[in-house]
């Protein structure tokens, strides 16, 4: 695969394609359920408009792994990851308010 210098170089067709391809992969592969969900819940982020998604996937209630984040765990990680993202956006905004006043 090439190499690109910077992600504005990565047409809306190549991100299409690549969906896409990942999700006829998924419906040829991964079975679904009674209620037609699929077993493997995919979320694409577009790199090129959007941050990288910063939370754990949260086990189910009472379905918790040796050797993997407990749900309590998670929850609490992903509303601390939230928290401290908020607060830098809210201090990037009153800085840039601050600027403008003086």
């Amino acid at each position: 695969m090439e190499r690109v210098e910077s992600w504005g170089d990565v047409s809306d067709e190549v991100v299409n394609k690549f969906i896409a391809a990942v999700d006829k992969l998924r419906e040829e592969t991964v079975p679904r359920d009674c209620d037609n969900d699929s077993v493997v819940d995919l979320e694409y982020v577009d790199r090129r408009h959007y941050e990288r998604m910063h939370y754990f996937a949260v086990p189910y209630r009472g379905r918790d792994r040796a050797g993997h984040i407990s749900r309590e765990e998670a929850l609490l990680t992903n509303a601390k990851m939230a928290i401290e993202a908020l607060d830098t956006e809210l201090r990037m905004k009153l800085a840039s308010i601050r600027r403008h006043m003086d």
